[in-house]
């Protein structure tokens, strides 16, 4: 009889595994996500998400938005201003990326709400009133919170 391998699985967007959730060298697979993770062990086990290259795809928001950790987001305020909201209990290195899909944030600001957590060192949302502006959120600690990174 062959042995098999059943990989633990979610189908629940931005749902990462904790250390308690796997056994040392156990696979997880997010299904919504499309992203892969494995337990470690390097003198302290962490949960890792391993082969993230550029799998992540872009995706258009057009009204209000939850992001999650990952996220590439086409802003089009071209039909009016909305918020994408950042994740809430993000991790160091968490990333969201967002781009002015329709060139119109200028007209129609996209706010980015912070969720709890600062933006640059302050407790106040992000207006982008940029045209065609790019820009990468990197999470680094609660004092700091986001950095942007255009």
């Amino acid at each position: 009889m062959a042995n098999s391998v059943k990989l633990k699985r979610s189908s629940v967007a931005g749902k990462v595994p904790t250390n308690t959730d796997l056994d040392l060298g156990e696979i997880a697979i997010n299904t919504y996500d499309g992203k892969v993770f494995i337990k470690k062990d390097d003198g302290s086990e962490s949960v890792v998400e391993i082969g993230s290259g550029s799998g992540s795809s872009w995706t258009t928001k057009t009204s209000n938005y939850t992001a999650v950790n990952g996220d590439k987001i086409m802003a089009d305020t071209s039909s009016g201003v909305f918020t994408i909201t950042l994740p809430s209990s993000p991790s160091l290195g968490d990333t969201v990326e967002i781009v002015d899909a329709g060139g119109t944030h200028q007209t129609n600001n996209l706010t980015v709400g912070r969720n709890g957590e600062n933006i640059l060192g302050l407790s106040q949302d992000l207006i982008c009133d940029v045209e065609d502006a790019r820009w990468k959120m990197t999470y680094y600690n609660s004092t700091e919170g986001w950095k942007v990174n255009y």
